[in-house]
């Protein structure tokens, strides 16, 4: 993984959009606001576009479960600090996303989170007072 370097940058998606709106946004968001287009700002020559390509996909596969899932994100942050680059997707549901098994004929449910689970350092479920429902997180370390 790519060294991020010393930055401290947080965004807020607006999810009040259609979703086609909130995939754009995550797109610019990701690879322009967050720099991590600019393979000679955040990359090293061998690794070109690894890290925002792992981010978009991760952040995607997390808003579209929120969709699937929850009727929609409330919220989305992406926040950017020191080497590592962390996504959290607020939804009003209680439900906490599993990895799906295989089923009898040895398919897998969705694959989206065995998407994410393979291309960050650490995924999970935060619960908090002021949130009716959870915030899904994602962490992906540049090394």
């Amino acid at each position: 993984m790519p060294h991020l370097g010393k930055q401290v940058t947080c965004l807020r998606i607006d999810t009040s959009g259609k979703q086609e709106h909130v995939t754009r946004m995550l797109r610019y968001s990701i690879y322009d606001e967050m720099s991590l287009g600019d393979v000679s700002a955040t990359l090293q020559p061998e690794e070109s576009g690894t890290l925002g390509d792992a981010a978009f996909l991760v952040a995607w596969e997390m808003v579209q479960n929120a969709y699937k899932h929850a009727g929609g994100p409330s919220e989305i942050r992406i926040s950017r600090r020191d080497n590592a680059l962390t996504i959290e997707v607020d939804d009003p549901s209680k439900v906490s996303p599993e990895i799906a098994p295989m089923n009898e004929r040895g398919e897998f449910g969705g694959y989206g989170l065995i998407l994410v689970h393979n291309l960050t350092d650490s995924w999970g479920v935060h619960r908090s007072d002021k949130l009716s429902g959870k915030t899904v997180y994602a962490r992906i370390t540049g090394r």
